[in-house]
């Protein structure tokens, strides 16, 4: 990316920082924030060029910044199964992104840049009737697929290159994962599905028996902050997406259906899979399970600040 108007500077191994935590979706699929004052150097966020890495994990109430090699979610009691406690812990996670946008700051406009020499980034100019004064978004082309439990994005996303400044939404395309395109092979276990998880499942006599879990979206998840977000020159900065494991799973006693036979074991396995986004299984209180769980997710995206 090479800015035309802003001013030129060298570029930092940087990520892409925001300043504030951002609340679950509602069911339009918008998350919202309160925000936070900044006494920020304004020269900092003045549209200068900088460089951004994009990270989504998962996280819960009992893992650090950096999750380990499992994520353990709480057995279920009769008490705590509305806070998310299930009896899960996961191993693995991955999740597929075709396309990721970035709102750009108040002021910066798609003029402002020449995307010819940048490989899956470009940068679209959206104008409604009678405004004024159009939305310019900065446009990163997947497939990505992200290992939630290390971070990790392949085609990496390490060094996006973007203006500082104050930003104020950011939308994530969830689909299928497809081997044509490259990034997954057609054996591995996302291929055709947007998300997936493994793990072990604790039934309500404390036996350990294998979890698998496969979701198919084709969503679009926009999230905002009226108040805005820094992303800083001459610092690192990170993007942080976490999405709350411990909400997955929530209103969910996945033991208690297995005991009534809402759910079914496969042999050992407790496997929640789609083959398509309106196939569902589960009865009783676990009807249409994988729906619930997909709105579940959707809800616990959130991101952090991440401290140098």
């Amino acid at each position: 990316m090479i800015l035309k108007k802003a001013k030129q500077m060298s570029i930092l191994a940087a990520c892409f920082g925001l300043g504030v935590i951002l609340s679950g979706c509602d069911s339009g699929g918008t998350s919202n924030s309160t925000g936070s004052t900044s006494t920020t150097d304004p020269t900092l966020i003045d549209g200068g060029q900088t460089s951004a890495n994009f990270q989504l994990m998962l996280q819960s109430s009992q893992s650090t910044t950096q999750l380990k090699s499992a994520l353990v979610l709480s057995a279920a009691t009769s008490s705590d199964v509305t806070a998310g406690s299930s009896g899960i812990s996961l191993q693995s996670a991955s999740i597929n992104i075709r396309k990721i946008r970035l709102k750009l700051p108040e002021g910066v406009t798609c003029n402002d840049f020449d995307f010819s020499n940048v490989s899956s980034v470009s940068c679209e100019t959206e104008a409604k009737d009678g405004d004024a004064n159009p939305e310019s978004k900065i446009v990163v082309m997947g497939p990505i697929v992200y290992n939630l439990i290390a971070g990790t994005a392949t085609p990496s996303l390490s060094s996006l290159q973007l203006p500082s400044g104050v930003y104020t939404e950011v939308e994530l395309k969830i689909d299928d994962a497809d081997s044509a395109d490259g990034v997954v092979s057609l054996t591995d276990s996302l291929a055709n599905h947007s998300l997936v998880a493994s793990g072990t499942f604790m039934d309500s006599e404390g036996m350990e028996h294998p979890f698998s879990l496969a979701l198919n979206f084709d969503e679009e998840i926009k999230i905002t902050n009226g108040t805005g977000f820094e992303v800083k020159e001459q610092t690192i900065n990170d993007i942080l997406i976490h999405l709350n494991a411990d909400q997955w799973f929530a209103n969910l006693d996945l033991q208690k259906c297995v005991d009534q036979g809402d759910l079914s074991l496969a042999g050992d396995s407790l496997e929640l899979e789609q083959k398509n986004v309106s196939d569902t299984d589960g009865q009783g209180d676990c009807k249409d399970i994988e729906d619930t769980i997909k709105n579940n997710i959707k809800s616990s995206m959130n991101v952090k600040e991440q401290d140098d």
